[in-house]
């Protein structure tokens, strides 16, 4: 059936799915209408409304996002990947600041928009809130450079050894940036 083969091959443009869950997937949504027609719907929809905040650059229902526009934020923002790694660090309850996402590499463009973002908003403070890796350390650094803004503070989310966790399972970089942010007792 070539309307199955297409809604496989479809499935299959998805992040992680490979053909045998694509398949799965498949059958599940044609042999259950009602789920189906649910998915089509919220796709449908989720396409229609959701877009880039204009100014930070993460998902949102209208042209800015809703921590843009709370004006009662710490003046500080935090640069990072990916919208799901605002969720976390937002769901967290610990930060108070806003968001700047930063996907791949930093273009003219996105500096741009970014020292645009800092000096209307008032930002103290940048942090590099990216996964910890000799790319993103060096990511990080082409920003500030790039930013060039010297009374504006750029920090590094602290890395290292997680709770519970073995030094034999911990990479040596991880390790070595454990000890030399270590604090006291």
């Amino acid at each position: 059936m070539v309307e199955l083969e297409q809604l496989i091959e479809a499935l299959e443009t998805l992040p992680t799915i490979g053909r045998k869950s694509a398949t799965r997937l498949a059958l599940h949504i044609v042999q259950n209408r009602e789920i189906g027609i649910r998915l089509a719907t919220a796709i449908q929809e989720a396409i229609a409304t959701i877009d880039k905040c204009q100014l930070c650059g993460s998902l949102t229902v209208g042209k800015i996002c809703p921590i843009c526009r709370n004006r009662e934020r710490e003046p500080i923002v935090a640069l990072v990947e990916s919208w799901g790694d605002r969720e976390r660090l937002e769901k967290s309850g610990e930060y108070r600041g806003y968001y700047f996402l930063v996907s791949g590499k930093p273009t003219l463009e996105i500096i741009l928009k970014l020292r645009e973002f800092i000096l209307a908003f008032g930002i103290e403070e940048v942090v590099i809130a990216f996964p910890p890796s000799l790319s993103n350390r060096l990511k990080g650094e082409q920003i500030r450079e790039l930013v060039n803004l010297p009374k504006v503070r750029f920090s590094v989310i602290a890395q290292g050894v997680p709770t519970g966790v073995k030094f034999e399972n911990i990479d040596t970089y991880s390790l070595i940036s454990a000890f030399k942010n270590r604090y006291s007792l």
